[in-house]
């Protein structure tokens, strides 16, 4: 008979493997351009699928007469809708087990809670992307959140495979750490605020954009937030010069940030005597090195989908090891050996 605690950890594994999916619908439904492809929500027309037949058709057209039914658009984002719900679910079985069993004397109580209050907000936002109209804020809050709930599974995960280390904590290394996730979440947030607003593919050269290093952008453009809710954001607001700007601004930390992760990756695999985090180092450095090749392929070959998802990927996949190494050196303590 297979312990509870084995089922748990599988458990939280296929709810990684489930958010990382979302994440990559997510991505493909927004770089597809499906993401009014309902005009309603949680259903599509007010349905439940979408609507295909003649009767159901013709119930949408009364419902929606101004909006007409583009079912490849609207199957898009209800399969990203449906992944999602069933996530959601998932990481409430999970919080209701961990809080119900208490397997650990100090079991992880505030992670499940945190995903639990985090399914709930981005259930808000997925609303407000429709009922807002791809409002940017609310679609790079939306990223964000899916993002952060896939990292928040993964270091659950984690937990339950490699409890905390005795001993103790070492300090000299972690505020590295923290700043290396610092750097990566920006360049993220930087990412997210160019896909929301339709700026990812304004540049055809590299390594300028349309022949300029910094275009001449409207700073105060480029970071404007707070836009007035009720405008159509679909193909984007913003001119052209402010996103070439925010383009160029996202290729410029994101240098940055590759050149600060791969010395953090070099450290780790030189001088770490934990295993796990000579891995995570290796990790990074290989994905922070994909990404910018896939950063450098998108702009050059125009943004194909399968490339621009993988970017997304990517981007989630690094921020996953960064939090890992913050972790690890968080909990990792020393008994006759220091850990690095």
């Amino acid at each position: 008979m297979v312990d509870s605690s084995v089922w748990f950890r599988r458990l939280t594994a296929v709810a990684v493997f489930l958010a990382v999916v979302v994440v990559l619908l997510g991505a493909y439904t927004r770089l597809a351009e499906a993401g009014l492809g309902c005009p309603d929500w949680p259903g599509c027309y007010g349905q439940l699928l979408v609507p295909e037949s003649s009767e159901a058709l013709k119930q949408a057209s009364e419902a929606y007469p101004d909006i007409p039914v583009e079912s490849a658009k609207a199957w898009k984002e209800m399969v990203h809708r449906y992944f999602a719900g069933t996530l959601g679910m998932l990481i409430f079985a999970l919080g209701f087990a961990s809080w119900r069993v208490k397997r650990q004397p100090k079991g992880p109580l505030k992670l499940p809670l945190f995903l639990a209050l985090l399914v709930i907000g981005q259930a808000a936002l997925g609303m407000w992307t429709v009922t807002w109209r791809l409002h940017p804020l609310v679609v790079m809050g939306h990223l964000l959140g899916g993002m952060t709930i896939a990292t928040g599974l993964w270091l659950w995960h984690f937990r339950e495979r490699q409890p905390a280390l005795p001993g103790r904590f070492d300090a000299r290394w972690y505020p590295w750490a923290m700043l290396v996730l610092v750097f990566v979440a920006v360049q993220i947030i930087l990412g997210g605020w160019t896909s929301a607003n339709y700026a990812s593919a304004v540049c055809f050269d590299f390594p300028t954009c349309r022949g300029h290093w910094m275009p001449p952008g409207h700073w105060g453009e480029v970071f404007d937030i707070f836009r007035p809710v009720g405008t159509n954001y679909e193909g984007g607001t913003m001119s052209l010069d402010a996103r070439m700007t925010l383009q160029m601004l996202h290729r410029y930390w994101g240098f940055l940030v590759y050149l600060v992760v791969m010395v953090w990756s070099m450290t780790l695999m030189l001088a770490a005597k934990h295993p796990g985090l000579k891995k995570v180092g290796l990790a990074m450095m290989l994905i922070a090195s994909a990404q910018v090749l896939l950063g450098v392929l998108n702009v050059i070959l125009h943004l194909p989908m399968t490339i621009a998802v993988m970017h997304n990927g990517g981007a989630l996949l690094l921020l996953m090891l960064a939090v890992t190494g913050v972790w690890i050196l968080a909990q990792s303590r020393w008994q006759d050996q220091e850990v690095l």
